[in-house]
């Protein structure tokens, strides 16, 4: 057993206490009913550990949308978070976002011969038409056992960057300096003999950052874990994590320390996508690098904010774009001194070089090498404030009985009584996966038939199991798999109910995610295979498209009429908040120029782009849907 391992063991046999896992524990179904998002609290750690952080939490939020919305944050200058979380928080673009399937293996585990090649018809800077969905077609959607037209085996994702090496940042400068680097399978024919690269897609589809705060974990396959360690990720999982803090009583003036935040998924998260080669970084690129440049680049530069807009109006340079205060003003202004207040400055690995100012990139003062921190914090502080809990359905369970109509009350009953959906899609947040549930039946639970699995983790037989293993993936900080139960299983995790040996199901398993705005947030699934409500409907009342062991027994076909299927789709629209749709605040933004592959004009390959417009607090106008955006979509075909 690794040194790493036996550190694992200890961080999760604290976290199984605080849980309150009981020896012979098993969990069962939840009894869990829907309820208005109102009532649900809003998670977040607790308020002694963010005083110790958070000077000023409104600080805090206006920084953190800042981030958010930050074009410059990407290493080409032009890449934000928000670029594939811009339509309710999701990506609905529709060129260039297909992905061959990089996350499939071989029955070994090891990556699968065919997971760079494309399906036939499709491939890098792919223009997706209504005709492409879904992805695995069948000669009947209502009927289970109907003959397969086409198995697509792609994946809806969504789009980065292109492929670089990372050299430096230049101070003061958006694009750093990288090399291109010629990608194998991301680029098309140049025209003239040679290969153009095109940027990368993600192997699954972005999920909505919108309510996401109620997650105990988050990303598909739950890696960013509850406890934030202030660098990555990975939680306790990585004992390396560490960050500087001012102490006048230690040499120097500052000391190495751990930093654990609680109930922190969304910040942990925040700091993933920066240091992707696919998302948002030339390959290389380390947090310490970005919080060189960004320090010293004006915030939101490129971009305009409405003079209304209910987080950013009094920092706003208006007329001009970009706001009038600094990052590192925002990031004073916002935490607590003892992570900034420093006048030493260190090397790559914290230790003091002299005082004064960097005299080069390697160079770091404290405000720059805490900056993963400051960014992961910033950005949960602002996630945490989108919450959309005032969809016709929330009034409808609110006690407004007139919010749904006869026939979306109709598909209401037959999510909750015979599609079962509410097996996985339950209480207020409309997951199991939410903190709530965690805190009631602990990080495991027993299924029908007995083996483990992590709570709120499932596979539906979306895809065949080894495209995408899900929570049952290594773990990229070294471990052996995503999954607690596995862990468990294999006498790695102390504390657990779960016996060493025992059987687990997780293999393929991943996060159930929320369903408001749902209507808004096409393509569905991991994979993005399917474009409309209809499809994804369709999916469930056949009991799901790959049917194996793997697939979690509480799962089973739903078996819906027609007139059952449509009450289902007009259900699901009324978990729309029309805040969310129309743009307005909390959900209102900057503005932002997003890609959307490239197209030939004249001979010469250039990107097509998609100009966001600002939105204030009264919002702006609708968003658009993602069918109806693609080749041959239209409201009529989309419905």
């Amino acid at each position: 057993m690794t040194l790493q391992q036996n550190r694992f063991i200890i961080a999760f046999s604290c976290l199984a206490l605080l849980l309150g896992f009981v020896p012979g524990y098993a969990g069962g179904p939840a009894n869990r009913n829907l309820a208005s998002l109102k009532t649900a609290p809003i998670p977040g750690p607790t308020a002694t550990e963010l005083n110790d952080v958070v000077l000023d939490k409104n600080a805090a939020i206006a920084l953190g949308k800042a981030f958010f919305w930050e074009a410059n944050f990407g290493s080409d200058g032009v890449t934000a978070c928000a670029s594939c979380h811009f339509g309710a928080g999701a990506d609905t673009r529709t060129v260039n976002e297909t992905d061959p399937g990089l996350r499939r293996v071989d029955a070994n585990g090891f990556p699968s011969a065919d997971s760079t090649t494309f399906f036939p018809g499709f491939g890098p800077n792919h223009r997706l038409s209504l005709s492409d969905f879904p992805l695995h077609k069948l000669s009947d959607p209502n009927n289970s056992g109907s003959a397969v037209i086409s198995d697509n085996n792609n994946i809806v994702g969504s789009q980065g960057v292109f492929l670089f090496k990372f050299n430096d940042v230049v101070v003061g400068a958006q694009v750093e300096d990288e090399t291109s680097v010629p990608d194998p399978v991301f680029s098309i024919s140049d025209d003239h003999g040679g290969s153009l690269n095109v940027r990368r897609s993600t192997p699954r589809q972005a999920p909505s950052v919108i309510n996401a705060v109620f997650n105990y974990r988050n990303f598909w396959d739950g890696r960013a874990q509850s406890t934030f360690n202030g660098v990555n990720p990975f939680g306790t999982a990585d004992p390396n994590a560490r960050l500087l803090q001012v102490d006048p009583s230690a040499p120097n003036g500052y000391r190495t320390t751990t930093f654990r935040l609680s109930n922190s998924s969304l910040a942990s998260q925040a700091v993933g996508p920066p240091g992707s080669d696919v998302e948002m970084s030339a390959t290389g690129r380390s947090f310490l690098k970005i919080g060189k440049k960004m320090i010293h680049v004006r915030p939101l530069s490129l971009q305009q904010i409405s003079p209304t807009d209910s987080v950013l109006a009094s920092l706003a340079l208006v007329p001009g774009a970009g706001l009038k205060v600094s990052y590192s003003t925002m990031i004073k202004a916002a935490f607590q001194p003892k992570w900034w207040s420093s006048g030493a400055v260190v090397d790559a690995s914290g230790n003091f070089l002299h005082r004064g100012s960097p005299q080069n990139t390697d160079e770091y003062l404290l405000i720059e090498y805490n900056f993963s921190m400051f960014w992961g914090v910033a950005i949960q502080m602002y996630e945490s404030t989108l919450v959309s809990d005032n969809s016709r359905f929330d009034q409808f369970m609110a006690g407004n009985r007139t919010a749904l109509t006869a026939q979306e009350q109709l598909g209401l009953s037959a999510f909750q009584g015979k599609g079962g959906c509410i097996n996985c899609h339950n209480g207020a947040e409309l997951t199991d996966a939410a903190v709530s549930n965690v805190a009631a039946k602990g990080v495991v639970e027993q299924l029908p038939g007995g083996r483990w699995h992590d709570v709120g983790f499932h596979n539906i037989g979306l895809r065949p199991t080894n495209d995408d293993l899900g929570i049952a993936a290594a773990d990229p900080s070294g471990l052996a798999s995503l999954s607690v139960a596995q862990l468990a299983s294999l006498g790695l995790v102390q504390g657990t109910p779960v016996p060493p040996a025992a059987p687990v199901s997780v293999r393929g398993a991943v996060k159930t995610p929320g369903l408001r705005n749902v209507e808004l947030t096409a393509p569905y699934f991991l994979n993005g295979g399917q474009a409309t409500l209809q499809q994804l409907v369709d999916f469930y009342s056949r009991g799901g498209d790959f049917p194996s062991a793997d697939v979690d027994p509480s799962f089973g076909r739903a078996g819906f009429s027609d007139t059952e299927k449509a009450a289902v789709v007009a259900f699901l629209k009324s978990l729309t908040d029309e805040r969310v749709r129309n743009q307005s605040a909390p959900f209102d933004h900057p503005s932002l120029t997003i890609r959307d592959g490239m197209v030939n004009v004249n001979g010469a390959w250039r990107e097509q782009r998609i100009v966001i417009p600002a939105t204030g607090a009264a919002g702006g106008p609708p968003l658009a849907k993602f069918c109806e955006s693609l080749a041959g979509g239209s409201p009529q075909a989309c419905n």
